[in-house]
């Protein structure tokens, strides 16, 4: 006797299509090509348009929330970097984990005030 599988339950190879900010479960194509060139031409649009994001972390940040956050932007094609508030680019996260930021976010500050200025100065003359 099978179990009935509940709602909430996904199969691995159920694929999402989102349409009207609504997510929408649809049953695995027949012909892969055709799901593969759905997705390259999504990934290619996205990618022409690479968004910057910073992601601070401290410590006592939950890690499956940073490294999620991060992984997914990253996967959209966001340039992120990851800065750290604490002195150090080692921050010590929730359950003994461990995250090596990219920066400090000071010295991200910093860079983001002197371009700012620089587009200001190329503005103006």
């Amino acid at each position: 006797m099978a179990l009935p599988m509940p709602r909430h339950m996904l199969t691995h190879s159920s694929v999402f299509r989102l349409s009207h900010r609504t997510l929408h479960l649809a049953p695995p194509t027949t012909n892969p090509s055709s799901l593969r060139h759905r997705f390259l031409s999504v990934s290619a649009t996205m990618a022409s348009a690479a968004k910057k994001v910073l992601v601070p972390i401290a410590n006592g940040t939950e890690p499956i929330e940073a490294v999620i956050t991060i992984d997914v932007l990253r996967r959209s094609g966001a340039d992120v970097t990851v800065a750290s508030v604490e002195n150090q680019h080692r921050v010590d996260a929730g359950h003994a984990v461990k995250i090596v930021a990219d920066a400090l976010i000071s010295v991200v500050k910093i860079n983001c005030l002197r371009k700012i200025k620089e587009k200001r100065k190329r503005s103006n003359t």
